[in-house]
């Protein structure tokens, strides 16, 4: 298809996106909002009403809304995927491979019909990723940072030591506290996250505890959150120093 008319097309059908929202609804169906999950497939149904010419599929920023891309299109039975990850089904729909945290934004479905209307609807979608790691980083042996229990042996000749649980790779957000071996909540002096390179995120929980040479102490530290599947809990066993 000439790219002129491609232009043409584009501006024809953006600007179908401002009419009536029942008449768009009643052409063309797609789902207001959708949740994928980082490195997975989803699907962005397209559900239209009758014979289409042209489908075309265009995101928007979600930081940008004037930054519009065209993804994938179909015209009068063929189908262009303009990114190798983003395909369109025989329903029309929005295929999109190995999802990343930067594919979120809003998906307009464009359609040009047969008897040259013009109609369309959208979908926002929203990217999770499940928590690639929580440890704690005193752990004797790093080997054993994923493990669910690990030991630490604290320095000797000092009043107090601090302590640091780690987790990342996760979106949405997750809650972290420690905790005595009892139960008792212990207060963070330091809490701290950051964005990754991925666009997910990293989050430090750091307490002080004060030092008992004789005898072994026990803490935990609790994540919570659908990017954990519910609690994760990591426990230190803190020995006793070597100068006791």
């Amino acid at each position: 298809m000439d790219r002129i008319y491609d232009l043409f097309l584009l501006l024809t059908l953006a600007a179908s996106m401002f009419c009536d929202q029942n008449i768009k609804a009643s052409v063309v169906g797609t789902a207001p909002n959708v949740q994928g999950w980082k490195g997975e497939d989803i699907l962005l149904r397209c559900d239209i009403k009758e014979e289409p010419l042209v489908v075309q599929w265009v995101k928007e920023g979600i930081l940008n809304p004037k930054q519009k891309t065209l993804k994938a299109e179909y015209v009068d039975g063929n189908i262009e995927s303009l990114e190798e990850r983003f395909g369109i089904d025989k329903n029309f729909g929005l295929v999109i491979s190995s999802l990343e945290v930067a594919d979120e934004g809003r998906y307009y479905c464009q359609v040009l019909l047969k008897n040259t209307q013009s109609f369309g609807n959208s979908t926002i979608m929203t990217i999770s990723s499940m928590a690639s790691e929580h440890t704690i980083e005193e752990c004797a042996d790093r080997s054993q940072s994923h493990q669910s229990r690990c030991t630490y042996r604290s320095p000797s000749n000092t009043p107090s030591f601090t302590l640091t649980c780690v987790v990342s790779g996760f979106k949405p957000n997750v809650s972290m506290l420690w905790t005595e071996e009892s139960g008792k909540r212990l207060i963070s002096v330091v809490s701290r996250q950051r964005t990754l390179s991925d666009r997910t995120y990293e989050r430090f929980e750091t307490i002080t505890v004060s030092a008992n040479h004789g005898t072994e102490q026990t803490f935990m530290c609790v994540a919570a959150g659908d990017s954990l599947n519910g609690t994760s809990t990591r426990e230190i066993t803190v020995l006793p120093s070597s100068g006791s």
